[in-house]
């Protein structure tokens, strides 16, 4: 998994390198970065601005996944693009939020550590952050991966 996470970024890196803004790796991708076990990586989630995210749906055209409709429609809200890799499938969130009790609250990832994969900078939430990140999410299956990162955590 986490190979095909690396293809994906050395794959997208030339393009990812021109964003003007911060981005950040989400979800289960994040998490096998940082070494947790994670049964399956279905694709990778990138967290952008909405300006990065029209760079890329205009540079990776021929990549997006037309028709493509992401699921939880009432859950989230997003400049979003899917876009097709040799390795997985990145999925491109720009300024994402979620709907909590009726108003749309944007995600900040408040804290992260940056790592060098295929000769770019990359962004990836700390444990913690991941914790409230996916709880703010509040899904089944975010809270799964809570319970996953606390039985890797340190006691």
């Amino acid at each position: 998994m986490k190979e095909s996470i690396i293809s994906v970024l050395t794959e997208a890196s030339d393009v990812l390198r021109q964003l003007q803004d911060d981005a950040c790796i989400i979800g289960s991708s994040a998490l096998a970065l940082l070494g947790i076990e994670i049964p399956t990586v279905n694709d990778l989630d990138l967290l952008v601005s909405t300006r990065d995210a029209h760079f890329l749906q205009k540079v990776w055209n021929d990549r997006v996944i037309k028709d493509y409709v992401p699921g939880q429609g009432d859950l989230f809200r997003s400049t979003f693009g899917r876009f097709r890799f040799g390795a997985m499938d990145m999925e491109v969130m720009g300024d994402l939020k979620v709907r909590k009790n009726g108003n749309w609250i944007p995600l900040i990832v408040a804290r992260h550590h940056t790592m060098m994969i295929g000769g770019l900078k990359v962004n990836i939430p700390t444990l913690d952050e991941q914790i409230r990140i996916l709880k703010f999410f509040g899904r089944e299956k975010d809270l799964v991966k809570v319970r996953l990162i606390e039985s890797n955590l340190p006691c």
